[in-house]
């Protein structure tokens, strides 16, 4: 009891911040308009300078733990694909197939992903952590636009183009480049830059979360659909607890195992209620899981690294 009260100390307060943005808004004191500025600033300026701070100060021959980013990158892969078959099958309507798919395999390990692992685990497994952003962050988008255009016959070539675009412009892949050269040519970073990045990193995860429970939609989550709950039991329990549990038997321990469970059992990401928009999925499915998976992952990532703490 005392190792699950400590775990609760720990994951709870990330996701407080989360409800009170949902209190926040209930009371009107943020609307819309300031859920919409606070995302624009996280993803554009302060999430950015928080990834190029934590990017620049890595030893590479640390932290480039290859075997770990490549499970991560290929369980993320077959999470898409298992998903994928499983509704291919299915008797879903053509147009929730996409966004099915979608909810259940793309986490939010930007925001509330690394918020956990930062209260969580300690400073190596926040860097490592926010390394393997790098590599997961384009194939999240691309997976995407492959499953919301298979079951979208009227999506154009242009939809492709222009999401492509965006990838190659997003200013989250582009601060860890920047970080990575900078790091590797050892490249002397002033330090006026450097303190600038610091009090805007640590505007990050606060922000983000008040931002996100001020975006969810809670009368939306009321009317949610046997489609949606399915989809949130397999973001938040079923491949968190796989790809866990592959990932001892693979040989991981330690915090690189909690890091696994944090990633795979992150909430769904609200990126995809845009993108399911974009490309003609379908928005309430993707509304309802965003908000099912948030609630839920508070437990079920409580529970998985009370498990594992239990199991030493």
């Amino acid at each position: 009891m005392q190792n699950l009260l400590f775990i609760l100390n720990l994951t709870l307060p990330v996701f407080s911040i989360i409800f009170l943005g949902i209190f926040l808004r209930k009371i009107k004191l943020i609307d819309e308009h300031f859920n919409a500025v606070a995302s624009r600033l996280v993803f554009n300026v302060s999430l950015p300078a928080f990834l190029f701070m934590k990017v620049i100060i890595i030893d590479f021959s640390e932290f480039f733990d290859l075997a770990f980013m490549a499970f991560a990158v290929i369980g993320s892969v077959l999470s898409f694909a298992g998903t994928w078959l499983f509704v291919h099958f299915s008797d879903m309507p053509s147009k929730s197939k996409g966004t099915f798919v979608q909810g259940a395999f793309r986490g939010n390990f930007a925001i509330v992903g690394l918020a956990v692992i930062a209260s969580v685990l300690d400073k190596n497994a926040l860097t490592k952590g926010a390394f393997l952003l790098t590599f997961i962050l384009p194939i999240y988008n691309i997976l995407s636009v492959i499953v919301l255009l298979a079951y979208n016959k009227e999506s154009s070539g242009r939809s492709v183009t222009g999401f492509l675009k965006e990838l190659a412009a997003n200013p989250l892949i582009l601060a860890v480049l920047a970080a990575v050269i900078l790091n590797i040519t050892n490249v002397p970073v002033p330090k006026v830059i450097t303190k600038s990045g610091e009090y805007l990193a640590a505007l990050t995860l606060p922000l983000a979360l008040i931002g996100i429970g001020g975006s969810l939609d809670f009368t939306a989550a009321r009317r949610a659909s046997s489609m949606a709950f399915n989809s949130t039991v397999i973001k938040i329990i079923v491949i968190p607890a796989v790809f866990t549990g592959a990932g001892y038997l693979a040989g991981f321990r330690g915090s690189d195992l909690s890091l696994l469970l944090i990633f795979f059992g992150c909430p769904t990401a609200i990126a995809s209620y845009v993108m399911a928009e974009a490309l003609g999925g379908d928005i309430k499915l993707a509304g309802n899981v965003i908000v099912l998976t948030t609630i839920g992952a508070a437990a079920t990532i409580s529970l998985g690294l009370f498990i594992l703490t239990f199991l030493n």
